[in-house]
């Protein structure tokens, strides 16, 4: 099977006022992982630990690498950018955001290059985050896709998925401490509706 048709056609001008298409990895044939967990904070927290730089730099890379300084442009065809440390080697990751919904879906991969072609790395992946109003919190949903079912095992079992797990996990506890200590929810910041 070639690369090409892991890939499926989104277009992203029928969702956001974006003139292009884009080639994106995400579809139920694909290996993935899901996650699903219930969060006690609102969905407008989840997502400003996801979004914003100063609170990814708080829970995305643990340990803290020192001066981890994401690099966040948060739009369809914009840069998430980091670097941190695998098996005592400094690595560089690019994604490309696909889907910024406001408080309910974020996603990026690393299947597109910066110029919005198809990435021929066997270890592409996307990642989407759905944020779900539950009750008094969110329910969270992370699905991890990858372009084989090998390079998903391999993830799972010796890459850096546990790791990023714990890390999400610290993320959670960081946003309801968060929404734990907002005195008026209301305050939180809502979605430009212009």
């Amino acid at each position: 099977m070639d690369h090409q048709s892991l890939y499926m056609i989104m277009d992203l001008a029928s969702i956001f006022p974006t003139p292009y298409r884009a080639p994106i990895m995400l579809g139920s044939k694909l290996p993935h992982k899901q996650e699903s967990v219930f969060v006690d904070a609102k969905p407008e927290v989840i997502w400003m630990m996801l979004t914003d730089k100063e609170w990814l730099a708080k829970w995305w890379c643990l340990p803290s690498d020192s001066g981890f300084a994401p690099l966040v442009n948060l739009m369809p065809g914009g840069l998430f950018k980091f670097e941190t440390t695998e098996y005592k080697n400094n690595v560089v990751y690019e994604f490309i955001y696909v889907q910024v919904i406001p408080y309910k879906r974020l996603v990026f991969t690393n299947a597109l290059t910066r110029d919005l072609k198809p990435s021929i790395s066997p270890y592409a992946e996307t990642v989407v985050f759905n944020l779900t109003p539950d009750g008094s919190g969110t329910r969270l949903t992370i699905d991890i896709l990858m372009k084989t079912l090998p390079v998903l095992k391999w993830v799972l079992t010796k890459g850096s998925y546990r790791a990023w797990i714990a890390n999400l996990t610290f993320m959670t506890q960081l946003a309801v401490e968060y929404q734990k200590s907002i005195t008026n929810p209301s305050l939180l910041a809502q979605p430009d509706q212009s």
